[in-house]
């Protein structure tokens, strides 16, 4: 096979279907058609024993995020904010939001202002007086 007898000592270091496809220059006298180049590229550099014992794996390690395991609700609570939005009629520009993981209920509170006595506030008026404390609680970049 042409492919063959003219990559076999030219292995690619990178082994990219597509760089070794721009490589193949077909003579005019090739007995199988440009359209199915790409396939036999592709077919020799999945099946070449030499690219498989120098490729590079290119996965990226394994992160820290494991399952959570959520039992009940509203043990687990997120809470973020919204806006500044327009002003509605009663003034408010922002919209506090606390979601359960477990039943994905959420609470959205339009206020004034987002700010930590506010969010505060509405946190234990809204989740704390009548679900309970949750075990863990989820702001937008910290855990409590």
């Amino acid at each position: 096979m042409y492919f063959e007898h003219k990559f076999k000592s030219k292995i690619k270091a990178d082994l990219r279907t597509s760089s070794t496809t721009q490589d193949v220059r077909m003579p005019s006298n090739a007995l199988w058609p440009l359209p199915s180049a790409h396939r036999n590229v592709t077919k020799y550099v999945r099946e070449c024993q030499i690219g498989q014992q120098c490729k590079v794996q290119q996965l990226a390690p394994a992160g820290l995020i494991d399952r959570r395991a959520i039992t009940r609700p509203w043990s687990v609570v997120t809470g973020d904010t919204m806006g500044p939005f327009p002003r509605s009629t009663q003034r408010n520009k922002y919209i506090i939001i606390f979601m359960d993981l477990f039943t994905m209920w959420i609470e959205a509170i339009p206020v004034r202002k987002a700010n930590a006595r506010t969010i505060r506030k509405h946190l234990l008026k809204r989740v704390f007086l009548r679900f309970g404390a949750p075990e863990v609680f989820h702001s937008e970049r910290h855990r409590i």
